[in-house]
């Protein structure tokens, strides 16, 4: 039996690329939302309790903002859209 080889690079060249070229943070979830969207099973490695660092306030009366992690933000879409989720994460 012959394995299918997975091209990513292909994906985000042909899919992706058209609906957002630029590479900022909005594209990252976006190339995201476009693959869970397309899949029936997504994978991850996703630990619930992890935190980015917090990021630096722009103006010295602003808290520190904790942003959310690009993993966390896929999860929680791929479960909205009630995705088969297999998380290889264990404690």
């Amino acid at each position: 039996m012959m394995k299918q080889e997975v091209h990513y690079m292909d994906y985000e060249e042909t899919i992706c690329s058209q609906k957002s070229p630029t590479a900022n943070k909005n594209a990252y979830i976006m190339r995201n939302q476009e693959m869970i969207d397309n899949s029936d099973v997504c994978v991850f490695y996703y630990n619930k309790d992890y935190l980015p660092p917090k990021q630096k306030p722009s103006n010295k009366y602003l808290p520190k903002h904790q942003p959310k992690s690009g993993t966390a933000i896929a999860y929680t879409y791929a479960t909205q859209k009630k995705k088969t989720i297999i998380n290889l994460y264990q404690d």
